[in-house]
């Protein structure tokens, strides 16, 4: 999974991805893990800062990022969405977004940018409302924390998590 998250889990985000990462070579068995660990809850949850959901859409439209309006979701098939919108991002690679009365209730990343207009599209995107909001990027696959209100650690994420092939 990777998501965005309140600035405020900076600290349990880097032990967080440290204990994960400790775990899972413990458990590697050569084809794969033997066993499985669950992120521990974060200090500071998104829906626990009541961030207008508009406000958020209004950030990553600016991007010029195309709205994305139908996802499939595991075990629950397809899902469409005029308004609000998903997310933002193209037919690969999608900002995602959760709303709940009117509030953003979780955001995080899928895929992959599939060209340089839409890596650095999500760039600046990922940067401004990391800068608005006071947010930063946890990749618990990978166990990494990456600050995007900071414009070059925004092109280290973008160019190491979200890019095909790296």
């Amino acid at each position: 999974m990777i998501e965005l998250v309140p600035s405020e889990n900076l600290e349990f985000a880097i032990k967080e991805g440290q204990r994960i990462n400790e775990f899972g070579e413990k458990h590697r068995d050569g084809l794969g893990f033997s066993d499985i660990t669950e992120i521990g809850e974060l200090k500071v949850k998104v829906s626990d800062r009541k961030l207008d959901f508009s406000k958020a859409l209004e950030i990553l439209k600016s991007t010029g990022l195309p709205p994305i309006t139908q996802v499939v979701h595991q075990n629950v098939g397809l899902k469409k969405s005029e308004d609000p919108p998903f997310g933002f991002g193209s037919q690969k690679f999608g900002v995602l977004l959760e709303e709940n009365n009117g509030h953003l209730n979780r955001i995080w990343l899928t895929g992959f940018t599939e060209n340089e207009e839409i890596k650095n599209k999500t760039k600046s995107g990922l940067h401004n409302f990391s800068k608005s909001f006071d947010f930063i990027a946890v990749n618990w696959y990978q166990g990494t924390v990456f600050d995007l209100r900071k414009e070059s650690e925004a092109d280290k994420f973008v160019n190491n998590v979200c890019q095909h092939g790296v």
